[in-house]
């Protein structure tokens, strides 16, 4: 069995928010878990190893605002299998050199929805 490395704790989080494309606007997958410097995501089709994501996830307007939260990333996808339902692949992204921002970004989602077991 192999053993994980990971230096970071994975959170999840209440909603398996959705991930697009920045140019194309299109869906790429679902926020599965995550840490400030690396995303797994949920999505229908095999994605090739190094392939590079610029997106954005989308959460529901904070409170007050109209707006959708939006935390921009960009990563690189270092593995992608069958998930446990057979329709659907996860894919584990390592964040490209983050900003502080965006890791106080991933920090905050954490922090407006946890998920507790």
């Amino acid at each position: 069995m192999k053993r994980d490395i990971r230096s970071q704790k994975r959170w999840n989080l209440l909603f398996y928010l959705p991930v697009y494309d920045s140019e194309t606007g299109e869906l790429h997958g679902r926020v599965v878990d995550l840490t400030t410097h690396g995303i797994m995501l949920v999505h229908d089709t095999q994605i090739p190893r190094e392939t590079i994501l610029d997106g954005y996830i989308q959460a529901p307007p904070e409170e007050g605002s109209d707006e959708p939260w939006i935390v921009m990333v960009r990563g690189k996808a270092m593995w992608s299998r069958p998930d446990i339902n057979p329709n659907l692949w996860v894919t584990g992204y390592q964040l490209i050199d983050p900003p502080a921002a965006v890791q106080r970004e991933i920090t905050r989602l954490v922090g407006v929805y946890p998920f507790h077991r």
